[in-house]
């Protein structure tokens, strides 16, 4: 261990002598221009390896970040070596790629949720020539400037520093914690009496009369159609524009010869952009000529394979936030600046900027970063970083006005004319956005209506920040988030006005005395009535009180998976019938004929045994799921094609509409693909889910302790690093036997970067998923590993092949065929069996890396049915999904046997069933556009 330390240590100081050594001249555009000797002695040691050392200042000492940085690192295949210096200043060296380098080194600049850095410095070994921030394919010299634009906002400026001392000194707040829009929502969810609880970014909110999820401050009830359908600039601006709303004239292009003929007719500058690029990727701004439009074109395709060319608008950026139909407050965004003195050098005078960033809880973690990019902007003003800007002179680093690359936030909602408001109001009806919502305008004058100048909706946003108005950096702060909470519940919400409720729930684990005290006093905090009857490994509690108290009892019973590890395991909750004793309180009795429910051992299913579906051969395009879709909206009348992602859009009588084939929500989509939060709601709403609990993956003899209590066989799932700054990978399911085998699956997920596994039982039963739409069974699949019979003259190879030949003739298996896969290969070989041996007669050999589907939608119990729909419905926003379960005996109650809830896919796909490999097709798309799409989820342009 103390030679594997000393190695690193060595390591490190190798790296960072190099870095120093080396570093070529700082925020040069081609590092090594002026330095031809360090460009020769890197070329000579790099071997494609660059590497950086960070020193980073601030208060980091409590917040985790050197472990944090680590983990960044990994999950971009980076090494990294740390230490905390006599300052307690973190240093680091970051050695691998140099683009995963520089994104890891960007992030720094952020740190985990609770560390304040005040500035990083950076020196490189081998560093790139152009920096991510910058345009990639982009010739540097076409950074994005417009001098009208930069004016406009000067000039906007000075108007507001002529009506008041709005922009004499920046706000300072009380509050210092880092926030996002989830925590505000939580805040004043709790502030109002209303039962929450959260997850990562989601909070689940029960009031007397609503049950409402939020992903960060978007709520259940918006569909994901709206979603997506927002994010595309260009289907947004056709409804705006049917509504006679002004947006920039422009159209959409996949072919470049279209848009160079476009731009030919165009008598104005152009602006190029990817149809769905958030946050400014992709855009280039003031494109004047046809190489200026290829470069812009590439630059843009590599966020969307649509691209649009749209009018330059000069304006200044104002975010609009709608709630309730109703403007609420308006906020001027202008770009990264500073302000000159007369005294400082531009690098000072970011410094200095950034210290007042840090103060405030929305831009704490928004800094101004130099980069290339910020050179050219400087240079088009005759600046360098190291130039003295004159009294009061503004200038940019960059005109893109976005808060979280520096931009400021200016609260200036008495400022802006009413009508410029109404214009905000009716973006947000025309698309459907009426609950909450961002539209962003380009204006020339924020006290002037609409028609005396030119001004343009340039952005409907679903995801709007709720509470950066909270937080400005100028003006006056509003609380946006208790604005929207008092428009979602405008109820009464005092503790009476919440039904009773009487539930029974039974808890599995390890407990004893301590642990049921511990239950005993939650209850009497909330003042629940009634008891707990409880065994070495289950207790059996009957409570009753008010609905949230009975939620925020059973929330601390599921927290106890995490703060007493072990001890609570599991958690199943039903509504309880019976009488309760006649004391207040809770008694306590101790009852050994509680045991753990028994697991029933899989029976043989008349229905695996049907001969394979055949099908009419079908030209297949490349989305089975949307030409389903779009082929039974031909055959009702409509003229229908793939509109964007899961979009589809729909011609009839001369009206023309957007829908989709999902029919989910953020939340739901998230509370889901999160596995944990949907396995908790489902608990909450009896629904039974595998026992288990989250462990971090830094504390695997936890989980090894943890271990003992389950059967032998469980399986462990790589949950999604939660960070906000960097993408997350999809998430891994393993199934472990014997604690070697979870040593082994825990230690290549910590290495992979994952910060958290959640370990659960496994039970033994047919894997089965069960479609629902709108609180409706509609069919039912299982699920099983296909399988090679041996004859005594067949090769493993030639059994495959005629297997593949039915596959081949399956739309959807078409494109799943065995011979290609390679884990299917790989457990040949772990078989001891190769292409070529011939399995005996009756011999079965089970391939495990591909499946088979088999309707059991007549055979399977209504007991099931019924489930299925209530664990659908227990998660808000969620009409259209496909419930995976594990059940020992399909035709039998449930009563007779332990099943289980695994998951709960919100994106199923209608063509596997549509398409069995055994058993009868049902047509979901066309039950999903009957009674969803035709029932209101279409939006028709111009009503």
């Amino acid at each position: 261990m103390k030679t594997k330390l000393a190695k690193r240590r060595i390591k490190m100081q190798l790296y960072k002598a190099l870095c120093i050594l080396l570093h070529p001249k700082e925020y040069e555009l081609t590092p090594y221009q002026s330095s031809p000797i360090k460009r020769r002695i890197t070329t000579i040691i790099a071997n494609d390896k660059s590497a950086v050392y960070l020193h980073i200042k601030g208060d980091l000492s409590k917040a985790g970040y050197r472990s944090w940085l680590r983990r960044k690192a990994r999950s971009k295949e980076l090494s990294c070596y740390d230490k905390i210096n006599q300052n307690k200043n973190v240093e680091a060296v970051l050695v691998g790629k140099a683009s995963e380098i520089e994104e890891v080194a960007r992030l720094a600049w952020a740190g985990p949720i609770n560390a304040k850095v005040e500035n990083v410095k950076t020196l490189w070994f081998n560093k790139p020539s152009i920096t991510a921030e910058t345009n990639d394919d982009q010739n540097v010299d076409q950074v994005a400037w417009s001098q009208e634009t930069a004016n406009l906002i000067k000039e906007t400026l000075n108007h507001l520093n002529s009506k008041s001392d709005i922009l004499q000194k920046t706000n300072k707040f009380k509050e210092k914690n880092f926030f996002n829009s989830s925590v505000d929502v939580k805040r004043v969810a709790d502030d109002k009496n209303l039962f929450v609880t959260s997850f990562s970014r989601s909070n689940y909110i029960v009031s007397p009369r609503e049950v409402v999820g939020f992903q960060q401050a978007i709520t259940s009830e918006i569909s994901n159609i709206t979603d997506t359908f927002t994010n595309h600039k260009h289907l947004v601006k056709e409804f705006l524009t049917a509504h006679s709303l002004h947006a920039p004239e422009g159209d959409c292009f996949t072919e470049l010869h279209l848009a160079k003929n476009y731009f030919k007719s165009c008598n104005h500058p152009i602006v190029v952009k990817p149809a769905d690029g958030r946050q400014g990727r992709g855009i280039t701004v003031d494109v004047r000529s046809e190489t200026e439009l290829e470069v812009a074109w590439n630059f843009a395709k590599k966020y969307h394979n649509q691209i649009i060319l749209e009018e330059l608008v000069l304006g200044v950026d104002l975010r609009v936030y709608v709630i309730g139909g109703k403007a609420s407050t308006v906020l001027l965004r202008i770009p990264a600046n500073i302000v000159g003195d007369g005294t400082k050098t531009v690098q000072q005078l970011i410094e200095a900027k950034n210290k007042k960033r840090l103060q405030n809880p929305h831009l704490a973690k928004k800094l101004i970063i130099p980069d290339t990019s910020s050179l050219q902007f400087l240079k088009r003003q005759g600046h360098t970083m190291n130039s003295i800007p004159q009294k009061d002179e503004v200038v940019f680093l960059h005109l893109k006005a976005n808060l979280g690359a520096g931009g400021d936030s200016i609260a200036i909602t008495n400022y802006t004319h009413p009508d410029l408001k109404r214009l905000a109001e009716q973006a947000a009806k025309a698309v459907g956005l009426q609950d909450y919502c961002g539209i962003d305008l380009l204006v020339e004058s924020i006290d002037e209506p609409r028609l005396n100048q030119k001004c343009s909706i340039v952005e409907v946003n679903s995801k709007a920040n709720i509470f950066m108005v909270r937080f400005p950096m100028y003006g006056k702060p509003t609380d946006t988030t208790q604005e929207f909470m008092d428009y979602m519940f405008n109820e009464d919400k005092y503790d009476n006005s919440y039904p009773k409720d009487k539930k029974k729930i039974q808890l599995t684990g390890l407990l004893d005395n301590n642990i049921v005290q511990l239950i005993k006093s939650f209850a009497k905090d909330l003042n629940l009535n009634g008891r707990i009857s409880y065994a070495e490994k289950k207790a059996e509690i009957i409570a009753e009180g008010r609905r949230h108290h009975i939620l925020m009892f059973l929330d601390k019973l599921w927290n106890l998976t995490k703060t007493h590890l072990g001890s609570v395991d599991g958690l199943l909750v039903e509504k309880h019938e019976g009488d309760l004793p006649q004391e207040s309180g809770f008694e306590v009795l101790y009852d050994s004929t509680l045991g753990v429910n028994h697991i029933e051992k899989s029976n043989s299913f008349s229905n695996i045994k049907l001969p394979v579906t055949r099908y009419n051969p079908k030209v297949i395009k490349k989305n089975l799921d949307i030409q389903l879709f779009v082929e039974e909206f031909r055959d009702l009348g409509y003229c229908a094609e793939h509109a964007y992602e899961d979009l589809i859009k729909v011609t009839k009588d001369g009206k023309t509409g957007i829908t989709g084939i999902r029919h989910s929500s953020i939340f739901s989509d998230q509370a889901c693909e999160k596995k944990y939060m949907s396995k908790k709601l489902m608990a909450f709403n009896n629904i039974p889910v595998p026992r288990g609990a989250i462990i971090k993956a830094k504390h695997l003899k936890k989980a090894l302790n943890f271990y003992k209590n389950f059967p032998q066989n469980c399986t462990v799932t790589e949950l999604k690093p939660h960070s906000f700054y960097l993408e997350s990978n999809s998430l891994v399911k393993h199934v472990v036997k014997g604690k070697k085998s979870l040593k082994s699956v825990w230690k290549k997920a910590l290495k992979r970067g994952v910060n958290n596994l959640l370990i659960e039982e496994k039970i033994d039963g047919f894997d089965i998923n069960i479609a629902v739409v709108d609180g409706q069974f509609i069919c039912a699949q299982i699920i099983a590993p296909v399988k090679l019979h041996g004859d005594g003259k067949s090769t493993v190879s030639e059994l495959i092949d005629e297997i593949d030949t039915f596959r081949s003739k399956n739309p959807f298996y078409e494109s799943k065929l065995i011979a290609q896969n390679d884990a299917v290969m790989q457990q040949l070989r772990d078989s001891e069996l190769n292409l070529e041996d011939i399995p005996k007669q009756g011999e079965s050999i089970v391939l495990k890396g591909v499946f088979e589907t088999v309707d059991i939608t007549d055979t399977l119990h209504d007991d099931f049915k019924k489930k299925a729909t209530d664990a659908v419905n227990s998660i808000p926003g969620l009409l259209f999904a496909a419930v995976n379960m594990t059940i020992p005996k399909p035709d039998n109650p449930i009563n007779m046997q332990k099943w289980i809830v695994n998951a709960i896919d919100t994106n199923p796909s209608v063509a596997q069933f549509h398409f069995p490999w055994k058993g009868k097709p049902v047509n979901l798309a066309k039950i999903i556009i009957q009674r969803l799409c035709l029932a209101g989820k279409i939006y028709w342009i111009g009503e």
